[in-house]
């Protein structure tokens, strides 16, 4: 493991093994479709789970897992779209350049005596 890797350890809860089977997807494919695309390992044992990489995609990958786990209470099955919009939703929220365009958006909008002016795209 190198320095600029970070592990975190999450444990889901319950601990309800038909709603882990739903995350986990069959063979542990929808686990291995969040390491591909967010560059992580996820490691599992029953509930509890370790995930290692760059601080950023760990976190990422955490609030992903916590997410597509809620989203198992109603749902029998998790599947790549459900995991793909989870993950662009995650990143739009954690990532700061996302935060900082948001800032210039607020810093261009005019500000008129009856009215304001905002643009609408970056």
């Amino acid at each position: 493991m190198s320095k600029s890797e970070h592990t975190r350890y999450l444990e889901l809860t319950p601990d309800d093994h038909k709603r882990l089977a739903a995350l986990c997807g069959p063979v542990d494919d929808n686990l291995h479709y969040i390491e591909r695309q967010l560059g992580v390992e996820i490691n599992n044992r029953g509930n509890q789970f370790e995930i290692i990489g760059i601080p950023h995609h760990v976190d990422h990958a955490c609030a992903t897992l916590k997410q597509l786990f809620d989203g198992t209470k109603n749902k029998d099955v998790v599947s790549k779209q459900d995991i793909t919009s989870i993950l662009r939703a995650t990143e739009e929220i954690d990532d700061p350049s996302c935060k900082e365009r948001e800032r210039k958006l607020i810093e261009a909008t005019l500000k008129l005596r009856d009215s304001v002016i905002k643009p609408r795209t970056p």
